[in-house]
């Protein structure tokens, strides 16, 4: 199984809500990603009106997410589920501009969310 390791500079960058969330800045998820936060903030259209108009927009939208919540994001930063929305658009649907660093990520991710459910459903009844 591989296991995340993410550096100290960007771990700096996690924050957990009041309500126990994760939530990475900016800054940290496009690192992760290995794109530029320039990238990243011009994916999410945080420009209004032109939200849907962006491929990772539009996985955000389909996911649950609004456009409002795009613009707190700049704001409040990048919530656990959304940085893993974040993480596939730039592994596997960003065609050139796919990183290897995002499909890294993305996978050790999934993996390891994987045994935290698997764990979880031990605990549960049949």
């Amino acid at each position: 199984m591989n296991i995340v390791h993410i550096s100290d500079d960007i771990k700096q960058e996690f924050r957990i809500d009041p309500n126990g969330q994760a939530i990475i800045s900016i800054r940290g998820a496009s690192r992760i990603a290995g794109v530029s936060d320039t990238a990243l903030r011009n994916n999410l259209k945080f420009k209004g009106a032109n939200l849907s108009t962006s491929k990772m927009a539009e996985m955000l939208i389909e996911r649950g997410f609004k456009g409002a919540n795009f613009s707190s994001f700049l704001k409040q930063g990048i919530p656990d589920t959304a940085l893993a929305i974040v993480l596939e658009y730039y592994a596997f649907e960003a065609a050139e501009n796919c990183t290897k660093e995002a499909q890294f990520a993305h996978r050790s991710f999934a993996a390891q969310q994987f045994q935290i459910q698997k764990a979880r459903r031990s605990w549960l009844p049949d």
